[in-house]
Order: C-alpha cells, then sequence, then structure tokens
C-alpha cells in the first residue's frame, strides 16, 4: 500500500509495516478470566510493528509492542492528514489528541487529567479537569470565548456550579447539598439587571448561558420565586421578562378557572419517586417533599400548551390542550387519575372526537362528517358504526354477553357486502355474503393500500373476507359467480388470484373469459 502522500514522516513508526489484514496477523486472549487488551500475534510471536488499515474514508496505523497497542496510533483522513491520535500504553488508552478538517485543534486529552475542546476557530469550548477521584471542574465557554459555566466538585458539599454573563459577572451559583437532590441559588443581583435579556430561551440561539431548555425553565423558575421576596431597582424589568415563559394571555380560554396555584413542568419542586408510591397505575405527583401535588401542571413546547388539574397527586378536574396560536384543541376531565369525559377540536374548530364515561365515543374529519360512533347501551352490550367519508355507514358492530353478537359491511350505495355472526356462548362465527351486490360494486374491493376511505380496515382483514367469499360462492348456485371470479383471478394477492383461477378452470370458464 502506498502511504506517501501523508504529511507524516512514517519511518519514525515502529517497524515493520504489516497490513491488519495479513494471514499470519491473528488476536488471541492469552489472559483467561482477566478483562483486558487482547493480544496480537504474527504467526505465533507477539507482533512488534505497526498495522495500517485503509478504508474509503481514512488510513489508521497503529504501533504494537509485545503484541499489545504502545505509543501512537494515528488517523489519516482521504487528503492524508492526521486527524487523530491515540496514545497507549500496554493496549490502555491513556489520551487523544484530534483535529478539526482545517486543520485546528479539536480535542485534547490525558487518562487522569482531563480533556479540552476547541471549536474551528479555534476557541475554547469545553474544559475538564480531574484533580483526584473524588474532584473534577467543567469549565464551559460561549463560542466568542469567555466562561459560560464552572462546575466544582470535591466533598459533596463543596459541590457547585456558577453561570456568567458574555461580560465575565457571575450570574449565580448554584450550591449542591450533601443530598445530591437538594439546591440552592445564589444570585448576583446586579449582574442579572444589566444582563437579563441574555436569558433567552434556547432555541433561539445555541450558545446561551444555560446547557438546556429544562435547565433554563429550573433556574428561571427558582430565580422568579427568589426574586418576588425582594425590592432592589429594575426588578419589574426582570420579572417582566422571565414571566414570558409562563405567560398564558394568549390562551383563547380563562385561565384563571384553572385550580391554582399554577407550575410549569420544569419546575424543579416537582418530582413522580419519593419512596412513597407503591401503586404502578396512578404513580402520584409531588411538589416538595412528601407532599402531593394540588394545583394546575403546565407544559409548554413550540407546538402546544397543556393544562391539568392536580389534587392530592392525582389528575382531578379538567386538562386542557391548545394550538400553537392558542385555541382550545382539547379538553378532558379527570377523576382520581382517570379520564371520564373528554372532547377534541381541529385546528379550523371543527369538532374532531368526543368521549363520555358509560355512552360511548364519536369522530368526525375535518369536513364534519361523522366517521365512527361507539355506543355503550349498557355494561354488557355496545354498538359500533363506521362511515365513509361521504357520511354513508360502512360497517356496524354489535356486541351483547346475553345475545348473538354480529357485525355487517356496506358498500356505499347502502347495499350490504356480508354479515358476520357469533352465535351466544360460542367462539364459531358464520359469515352471509350478499353476491349480488358485490357482483355491482366489485370496485370497490379494491386493495385497502389503494384507498384509505376503503370497505377494510386493513390488508390482511381483506384478504380473510375475501377467502372466506370464495368459499362461500364455491357452495353457491349465483347466476353470476363467474364475474367475480374472473375479477378476483387478476387481484394482486398471490392466494386470492389462485383460488380464483382455479375455481374458474374447474368450471371451464378460463377460456371463455
Amino acid at each position: 500500500m502506498d502511504l506517501s502522500h501523508l504529511h507524516y514522516d512514517i519511518t519514525t513508526l515502529r517497524q515493520p509495516l504489516v497490513s491488519l489484514h495479513d494471514p499470519l496477523l491473528r488476536y488471541a486472549d492469552d489472559t483467561p478470566g482477566r478483562i483486558g487488551p487482547l493480544h496480537l500475534y504474527y504467526d505465533s510471536t507477539p507482533f512488534q510493528g505497526t498495522t495500517f488499515e485503509q478504508t474509503e474514508a481514512a488510513i489508521t496505523l497503529t504501533q504494537y509492542e509485545n503484541g499489545l497497542m504502545n505509543g501512537e496510533e494515528l488517523v489519516f483522513d482521504e487528503r492524508g492528514m492526521c486527524r487523530k491520535i491515540t496514545l497507549y500504553k500496554d493496549g490502555w488508552d491513556i489520551g487523544e489528541q484530534s483535529w478539526h478538517e482545517n486543520g485546528q485543534m479539536q480535542e485534547y486529552s490525558r487518562h487522569g487529567e482531563g480533556n479540552k475542546f476547541w471549536n474551528e476557530q479555534g476557541v475554547l469550548t469545553h474544559e475538564r479537569r480531574i484533580f483526584s477521584a473524588e474532584s473534577c471542574s467543567v469549565t464551559e465557554y460561549y463560542d466568542a470565548g469567555g466562561i459560560k459555566s464552572h462546575f466544582q466538585t470535591g466533598i459533596p458539599d463543596k459541590r457547585y456550579t456558577s453561570y456568567y454573563f458574555r461580560d465575565g459577572s457571575e450570574m449565580m451559583k448554584e450550591h449542591w447539598q450533601t443530598d445530591s437532590r437538594a439546591k440552592h441559588y445564589e444570585y448576583n443581583v446586579e449582574a442579572i439587571r444589566k444582563n437579563f435579556r441574555e436569558l433567552v430561551p434556547i432555541l433561539e440561539t445555541s450558545d446561551t448561558i444555560l446547557p438546556s431548555a429544562k435547565e433554563r425553565q429550573t433556574v428561571l423558575l427558582a430565580m422568579r420565586r427568589a426574586f418576588e421576596k425582594e425590592s432592589f431597582e429594575g426588578k419589574d424589568d426582570i420579572l417582566r421578562y422571565l414571566a414570558t415563559d409562563m405567560d398564558l394571555s394568549h390562551l383563547k380560554y380563562d385561565y384563571t378557572r384553572f385550580r391554582q396555584p399554577i407550575r410549569h413542568e420544569y419546575d424543579p419542586e416537582f418530582n413522580y419517586d419519593d419512596g412513597l408510591n407503591i401503586n404502578y397505575n396512578h404513580i402520584p405527583l409531588f411538589y416538595g417533599f412528601r407532599v402531593k401535588f394540588s394545583g394546575t401542571y403546565l407544559e409548554s413546547s413550540d407546538e402546544h400548551w397543556r393544562l391539568t388539574e392536580y389534587e392530592d397527586g392525582l389528575e382531578n378536574g379538567k386538562s386542557c390542550y391548545f394550538y400553537k396560536n392558542g385555541v382550545l384543541g382539547a379538553e378532558s376531565f379527570f377523576r382520581d387519575g382517570e379520564i371520564y369525559e373528554s372532547k377534541s377540536w381541529y385546528e379550523s374548530g371543527q369538532r374532531e372526537e368526543e368521549y363520555q364515561e358509560g355512552v360511548g365515543s364519536k369522530s368526525w374529519n375535518e369536513q364534519g362528517v361523522l366517521t365512527y360512533h361507539h355506543e355503550i347501551l349498557s355494561p354488557t352490550s355496545a354498538r359500533w358504526y363506521g362511515y365513509y367519508h361521504t357520511g354513508n355507514l360502512r360497517y356496524f358492530s354489535a356486541v351483547d354477553q346475553q345475545k348473538d353478537d354480529r357485525e355487517e359491511y356496506f358498500f356505499q350505495d347502502g347495499s350490504r357486502i356480508y354479515a358476520v355472526f357469533s352465535p351466544f356462548g360460542s367462539q364459531e362465527k358464520s359469515y352471509e355474503f350478499s353476491f349480488e351486490a358485490i357482483r355491482k360494486n366489485l370496485a370497490e374491493l379494491r386493495p385497502f393500500s389503494e384507498d384509505d376511505d376503503g370497505i377494510f380496515a386493513s390488508i390482511n382483514g381483506r384478504a380473510m373476507v375475501v377467502m372466506k367469499m370464495l368459499e362461500a360462492l364455491e357452495e353457491s348456485t349465483f347466476e353470476g359467480r363467474s364475474e367475480i371470479l374472473r375479477y378476483f383471478a387478476g387481484d394482486a394477492n398471490v392466494i386470492i388470484a389462485k383460488k380464483a383461477a382455479r375455481m374458474l378452470g374447474e368450471e371451464g370458464l378460463i377460456n371463455s373469459a
């Protein structure tokens, strides 16, 4: 292999250079029972030299001594530029360096010391320093330089994270208690007053002071609660800015009717697991330590808002979903964590679904046509209706624990295709087909994949029904059977086509077709 294009003096590497695919090279684990690096042998001797491997994207050169990786492993791109160097000692990774495509340093790391990262402009963006097994620090920097945050840990009660504005002033310090779940904040009010507009939502810029949308919400909610109790110049400006995250004025709904207080989902006091829950079907929501939340839980994203009332830790009351423009999309009602009534609307305002416990449910399409109806008659009996997009009945199903069950399916002209009967107390089903209606409406029996408003709910469901129909047709004396058989002899489903063709052949109808 020609390595002359590499921007590196390969004569400095441990010799000889051997392809990793050389048939005499093999790996062997000669240390049974111990987790560790594999030894590389050349024939029967621990390999000493450098292996090379080439792919479409890279060339890798790895140095070995006494069968283990020792020294540098170099990775070159297709231009021959070195993009990464990994240091090994006795088979273990002890450090790494890598470069961006433009040649700028990307990462530098050393085992037991830490690592650093730079962007393509050469600005340090991340630094982790290891002081001991119990102590380290992590520093994040802005894309243009300057410290963004600094995390420090030693013994548990010495853990903290400091956040900085772009002018270098410290915004706040987040202290962690001995219990890692507990923390409190120390704020630099003067710095916040000058720079609070840098606390923009995470989606507006990738280089914000806080690392994630959740962290931002957690910090700002805590900050807002803290400032509400203080008095200082500029406080109102800060609170107005922070309040935009909880501003519900755009909702086309009287949100003051929701149970108070209204708390955002990122509020740090919320938790679901407080060591008390044993009922996995109704996991209570806690606010603080062992206090089941009563109030309204607010969820928000770029696409929607949702407010849900809680009482004693479970959904109790109403839950409302709002579209981005503030229009009400759904309204549901809960009782001890269980939904008992709901309504939803399309963004246009057209009703979409309705549900009521013990009564049933309905669905409409965006044109306002009823497409589904589930009617509960009693605890032991119910009916289901499905409709075409035109509003015509598509299927009807009735279940009663004291009577025979039945299902009926219809063409768009209202004529019945078939019915299914399940005798009371039996698992058997019998089918009754209307062959005259089928002969007139064969085109509607096309595969489900061709029409989302077809008769059948799935491709497999169609195949099962058509096969049942062909079986029934074998026992029938219907005069128009040949027309039906010819139609299905060309079906896309091979099993259906073969059966229909066989039936035509048995009756001597293929040639006449």
